[in-house]
């Protein structure tokens, strides 16, 4: 299963009273069969008490980065194991990729 990882950033437009968001998403495809197994996407969060927080102190493409992989991480370790099954995580972000410890 190849696991496609996304983040992105927009700063804060503060003339119109808009707040920097940072967004996260990722995608879980079949190799063999190539079909669409999970979408997930969401909001990246800088809030120590929010139950999707990563640790990050700042909203940046990097914040929605590691959150993309942490949740995608998340999702493979909440299936069940099936024998012959893996898990790529594909990702642009080499310093997301080099921040994951596994």
């Amino acid at each position: 299963m190849s696991i496609y990882t996304g983040g992105s950033y927009t700063r804060a437009v503060t003339g119109h009273g808009l707040p920097a968001l940072a967004g996260w998403g990722y995608v879980a495809i079949d190799r063999e069969s190539e079909v669409n197994v999970k979408t997930a996407r969401g909001g990246a969060s800088v809030d120590p008490m929010h139950v999707a927080f990563r640790g990050a102190t700042l909203k940046s493409n990097n914040t929605g980065e590691l959150t993309a992989i942490g949740e995608a991480l998340t999702w493979i370790k909440s299936i069940p194991y099936t024998p012959g099954i893996s898990h790529e995580i594909c990702s642009d972000s080499s310093y997301g990729l080099d921040e994951v410890d596994i």
